[in-house]
């Protein structure tokens, strides 16, 4: 595992609360049962941190497809009222997001959201 950090913006403003997911883009892993799948939540600044077994431990070199969720939570708090990013970045295959991990330390370009 390799510390991976990055920002999340939508619009130019930090996407606060977002979950990040990185999808590992080897077609061997795609087939493997029990795959990790690397995520963080984003803070109130737009930074965020990998978390793959442990907190914060970050995730394994290679090159990753990833998905972004953002929505208002509901006001009983067990749902969400309104996605706040457009629905194709929850899909790893229609985000076009994509990241390389590499083996070391990695902080990340800016993921930035468009509506």
């Amino acid at each position: 595992m390799y510390p991976v950090s990055g920002t999340v913006l939508f619009e130019g403003k930090p996407a606060a609360g977002a979950i990040v997911k990185f999808y590992s883009a080897d077609a061997a892993d795609k087939n493997a049962k029990n795959v990790v799948i690397p995520q963080g939540v984003v803070g109130a600044d737009g930074s965020f941190r990998l978390t793959s077994y442990k907190s914060e431990d970050g995730a394994s070199a290679g090159s990753y497809r990833v998905s972004i969720f953002w929505a208002k939570p509901s006001k009983g708090g067990d749902d969400f009222d309104k996605l706040l990013v457009p629905p194709r970045y929850l899909n790893p295959g229609t985000s076009g997001l994509t990241a390389e991990v590499a083996a070391s330390p990695t902080a990340l370009p800016p993921f930035q959201l468009k509506k």
